[in-house]
């Protein structure tokens, strides 16, 4: 087993890891098929964050697209009503176009616990992401943020359905300045105002962050508490690094409870995102709650190479019978040595042994 771990690449590896740690939780293996039906897609682009999808025509006349997403499929998948969670992991290639980039293909893990979502299931998912992060072996830190709180805000303190969107791209974009103009031009009252300038203002610790917050109705209060419960679980169970950032945001017509997304130093971007989606599970007809994450592996590319362990031997040959070479080469590699067999030895290479075949036969 040592031997077969020893040739996969850093991506296999975590792959491997990480589908070995899902299972130990009773995530179970889901598989798809490269494309689906483009109006799965086409009816949830706002969840695709408008993202643009290869599209081709099949034989029988219906359009399909290249997946860009699995979560679709996956809740697509499950039945009306779950009792209990139904829990899957996956392990697929997505196809995405992104601000006007070229098509990408992405190598993406991820899970989803989809059913009776309760304290307990959340948790579990947050720490199961904390252990997915840990196994890239750099420094990285998850960030938490609240949708539900964040609405419970906002209807409390006046702001109208059609200003949600503004106002969420004004805390995304952590705009003090721009939120302050929006209260006053739209006569938000005194408290209200200072509760949606604090989800800009207060941010990193959770203890420090949550009192910050004075609940402005009972849906806040409740995702106040919520917040505060899931933070304190996961300290109890867990040393990494876990801030509030309420710049961290997905679309509230699909999400409604906690959002998360991870960061590693030495890559530019969050390389985790995950969060509770109950909305995007009832807009597809399933009477259940939904939360998961997804992880894109490409994003280790931005990470240095760990240094290979291994010390290679280079075995050089001149006109020995080919039978002769490999039979010294097979010698070798069953004293444990690795071997690589050349006529000539590389140029700038670095091998903690060099033999030659004749020299040994000497």
């Amino acid at each position: 087993m040592e031997d077969i771990l020893g040739v996969l690449s850093r991506e296999e590896y975590l792959s491997f890891e990480l589908r070995a740690l899902y299972n130990k939780y009773g995530y179970k293996l889901y598989k798809m098929s490269k494309f689906e039906a483009y109006d799965l897609y086409a009816r949830n682009k706002e969840f695709l964050s408008g993202e643009n999808m290869i599209t081709f025509t099949d034989n029988k006349g219906t359009l399909l697209a290249l997946k860009p997403d699995v979560t679709l499929s996956i809740i697509k998948s499950m039945p009306e009503k779950i009792k209990g969670v139904q829990k899957v992991c996956y392990d697929e290639n997505v196809y995405r176009q992104q601000k006007g980039e070229s098509f990408k293909e992405i190598l993406q893990l991820g899970l989803e616990c989809v059913g009776e979502i309760d304290l307990y299931q959340t948790c579990e998912v947050l720490c199961l992401a904390i252990k997915s992060m840990e196994l890239i072996k750099a420094p990285f830190v998850l960030e938490l943020s609240h949708m539900g709180l964040i609405l419970a805000a906002m209807e409390a303190s006046g702001v109208v359905r059609n200003d949600y969107e503004q106002v969420l791209g004004i805390i995304k974009a952590k705009n003090k300045a721009a939120m302050n103009a929006f209260c006053a031009e739209k006569k938000i009252f005194a408290q209200g105002a200072k509760t949606l300038e604090t989800f800009i203002t207060s941010f990193g610790e959770p203890n420090a962050v949550l009192a910050s917050f004075v609940p402005l109705n009972a849906k806040m209060a409740d995702a106040l508490d919520e917040l505060s419960a899931i933070c304190k679980i996961i300290k109890s169970v867990s040393t990494a690094a876990v801030r509030i950032d309420f710049s961290c945001l997905n679309d509230l017509s699909y999400y409604n409870g906690i959002v998360f997304q991870g960061f590693v130093e030495g890559v530019p971007h969050n390389i985790l995102s995950g969060g509770r989606y109950d909305a995007l599970a009832a807009k597809m007809g399933k009477n259940a709650g939904a939360i998961g994450f997804a992880l894109s592996l490409n994003d280790l590319a931005y990470l240095p190479e760990e240094e290979e362990d291994e010390e290679e031997t280079v075995l050089i040959y001149a006109d020995e019978p080919p039978a002769e070479v490999l039979a010294r080469a097979e010698e070798l590699i069953s004293q444990g040595e690795k071997v690589s067999v050349q006529k000539f030895l590389p140029p700038k290479a670095n091998f903690a042994k060099v033999c030659r075949v004749k020299e040994e036969q000497q």
